[in-house]
């Protein structure tokens, strides 16, 4: 293993650097180098000869929502240090996320591998436990997380409204829920246009196309959860520093009406 000020030592990773296609495990390793550097950069001058880079400003903030960088702006430089490490000691782990009928809205019908989920225009005849989400049409996976990193694939079959994320156990699955980290929901979604479900105001995207496959990414032990478009190669939005309380978080989707989602791998 490299020392630590060795690890410190990688230079940022610009935005159009970044892999492009489909998703991959090749382009799950430099998204994450990607992440790992933009924490990094706060310690150093960004500025360089000749003027910004594609796809920076001046001061080497991403243009538009400053999805990345900003978010780091919460970290200290011991949390900075302590996650370049983890990008380095820990790997990230492709979650095979299967989801859990028995959390399902009754609109909401799974595929028989549990890796797809539709909306339908009725409801089916099934009983309302206190592990279903009634009235919001979302499921959760059925595998939950209390450490580690890992990431999972989200593709969308049609141009409808759609949610995706992470939702802590204990969080409000009946009535009306608040999309919002303090209630339990870390999410990015399409209602109309792609936005982060931030508090207290949401966050919009106008320069950043709904992507129609969306990677999500956690490292429960640093509260990271971070959000990639895989069709264009880029990062959306990270979340600032989140508190799980130590309880369980899931896998989390919600659905607009006709839409169609497929968990990926």
């Amino acid at each position: 293993m490299r020392d630590l000020p060795e690890i410190l030592s990688c230079p940022q990773v610009e935005q159009d650097k970044l892999p492009h296609g489909r998703g991959s495990r090749a382009a799950g390793w430099g998204w994450d180098r990607a992440l790992h550097c933009s924490a990094l950069a706060q310690t150093r001058p960004p500025a360089r000869a000749g003027g910004p880079r594609r796809g920076q400003t001046g001061d080497g903030q991403i243009n538009g929502p400053q999805p990345i960088c900003a978010a780091f702006s919460s970290f200290s430089g011991k949390q900075a240090q302590e996650l370049a490490w983890r990008r380095h000691a820990v790997p990230i782990e492709a979650a095979n996320v299967v989801l859990d009928p028995d959390t399902a809205h009754c609109e909401l019908v799974l595929s028989d591998n549990g890796k797809g989920v539709k909306r339908l225009d009725t409801r089916q005849d099934i009983p309302d436990t206190p592990k279903r989400f009634n009235p919001w049409r979302c499921v959760l996976g059925c595998e939950g997380f209390t450490s580690g990193r890992h990431y999972w694939e989200v593709e969308v079959e049609n141009a409808g409204e759609w949610i995706v994320g992470i939702f802590r156990d204990g969080a409000e699955r009946k009535g009306d829920i608040e999309f919002k980290p303090e209630k339990g929901i870390w999410a990015v979604g399409k209602r109309p246009e792609l936005k982060a479900f931030t508090s207290p105001s949401l966050t919009i995207f106008p320069e950043i196309k709904a992507p129609r496959r969306i990677r999500v990414s956690l490292d429960y032990e640093m509260g990271q959860v971070a959000f990639f478009s895989v069709d264009e190669g880029i990062p959306i939005f990270m979340f600032p520093r989140a508190s799980f309380g130590r309880k369980k978080v899931y896998p989390w989707v919600c659905l607009g009406s006709g839409t169609h989602l497929t968990i990926c791998p």
